[in-house]
């Protein structure tokens, strides 16, 4: 019972840091970069309309890892908009717990057990337009960035600068790589990180930042694809 209530809890943190303001600590490598960047008119008109693609987006399937004093964590997350997910959370390996978001209510699979409680967001899945952005890490999120930063990246459009980086392939699709150094205007902290916008159709693909307190590393893939999430057996 004790593991389950804090499995609840660490689900509950992790959805509810959309409205932290988590901060960013200096990557080694951000002097380096600072030296050859950029203010570029095409990396914010690439952002712009990635954004607006992300907001029109119906489903997606996403894959986030990170790594904190030792401790690996991974979320495999589906989304279909505006109110189901799915996500498996996993930790140093192993499967701790799995969580749907169907219609307003929330199933968590952990300990052998099912709880069922209400959700959170309004009903509004996490990553849809209304919903809440964060796929926190609860604890292990300490030193590195939340979705909600990465996908409020204009608010350091007058301190950021920008290059232009190389081109990848993230599930058959590619995208292009812009490197951020930004300070953010409120806490004045300087953050470094990769944003891969598809090519053919804007939308994210790959987020990276690193500092010395951590990595964050989240891929994207089957945008708009048909996707079908619903509640777990009881």
């Amino acid at each position: 019972m004790k593991r389950c209530l804090l499995l609840a809890a660490f689900f509950t943190i992790s959805l509810t840091l959309a409205s932290a303001a988590q901060t960013l600590t200096i990557s080694p490598n951000t002097t380096a970069m600072q030296v050859s960047t950029l203010t570029s008119v095409e990396a914010w008109s690439a952002i712009s309309k990635s954004e607006q693609a992300r907001h029109a987006a119906k489903s997606f399937r996403s894959k986030m890892t990170t790594s904190h004093e030792g401790r690996d964590m991974e979320m495999d997350t589906e989304v279909v908009c505006p109110d189901r997910s799915h996500t498996k959370i996993i930790q140093n390996g192993q499967q701790v717990s799995e969580v749907f978001n169907i219609g307003g209510t929330m199933y968590m699979l952990a300990g052998g057990r099912t709880m069922q409680m209400p959700g959170h967001g309004g009903g509004v899945a996490a990553g849809c337009p209304g919903g809440e952005n964060s796929a926190g890490m609860g604890p292990l999120s300490r030193g590195v960035p939340t979705l909600n930063e990465m996908r409020d990246i204009n608010r350091y459009k007058e301190s950021a600068k920008v290059t232009k980086g190389s081109m990848e392939t993230i599930a058959g699709s590619l995208c292009q790589d812009w490197n951020i150094v930004a300070t953010d205007p409120e806490t004045h902290k300087v953050s470094n990180m990769t944003y891969c916008i598809g090519t053919a159709d804007n939308l994210p693909r790959h987020i990276t930042s690193a500092s010395a307190n951590g990595k964050f590393d989240v891929t994207y893939w089957d945008w708009n694809k048909s996707i079908t999430i619903n509640p777990p057996s009881q």
